[in-house]
């Protein structure tokens, strides 16, 4: 007689394309059944057959009424990333389950650490002995490379690729196809635009681009 797996219940808050790239890889994880979205666009009903449960206001209640269901932040980061931060925090001053979710395809280092809420997406890597913070997102094919350090509420995009030694803060995008240099320190709340190539540390936060990487 085989047992059977007893799933955890997922609910994603934030119903955009974020979201909808999450649920493609959750779909694989035999572990995970999502059960819900809570999204604020009302007229939503459904996101790929799954049901759109609420508005961002019933998670109080819904959490106490559910208190086995998990949570992820399914908000992705275009302009900004204050969308994001504040549905993680909302659902850690309720006390949610808030975990990270990793791709299957993707490669995270058993030597690694990371707190809660992170997204690892398709094919992306973090490699040995990177302390990770909450609430960040690894993009397609990113790479965060050995012995870095990245705070939380950062977005590390598709093809990005940090390499090793790295001191990064919080609250920091990097574009896509960008490249840090190895040893290299971010500030909080710094900007890094798509291409750019950063070889010196960049101490002041604001937005930087071009190859070597200037500020704007």
């Amino acid at each position: 007689m085989s047992l059977t797996m007893n799933k955890v219940k997922l609910v994603i808050v934030g119903g955009g394309g974020h979201c909808k790239s999450l649920i493609d890889f959750v779909e694989q994880m035999a572990h995970i059944e999502i059960i819900g979205i809570i999204d604020n666009d009302q007229s939503l009903r459904s996101i790929f057959n799954y049901p759109v449960i609420g508005v961002d206001e019933i998670i109080s209640e819904f959490i106490k009424q559910n208190p086995d269901v998990i949570f992820h932040v399914g908000i992705g980061q275009v302009k900004n990333n204050r969308g994001r931060v504040k549905v993680f925090q909302n659902l850690v001053d309720h006390d949610a389950q808030i975990i990270n979710l990793i791709a299957p395809s993707s490669h995270v280092s058993r030597h690694a650490k990371l707190e809660n809420g992170n997204a690892v997406m398709q094919y992306a890597i973090i490699n040995a002995d990177c302390v990770i913070g909450s609430n960040n997102i690894f993009n397609t094919r990113s790479t965060v490379e050995h012995e870095t350090r990245i705070g939380s509420h950062c977005h590390i995009s598709t093809h990005a690729v940090v390499n090793g030694n790295r001191d990064i803060g919080d609250h920091v995008f990097i574009g896509s196809n960008a490249t840090i240099l190895q040893g290299v320190q971010i500030a909080n709340e710094v900007t890094i635009g798509a291409g750019a190539v950063v070889i010196n540390n960049l101490l002041e936060k604001g937005t930087y681009v071009g190859c070597p990487a200037q500020k704007l």
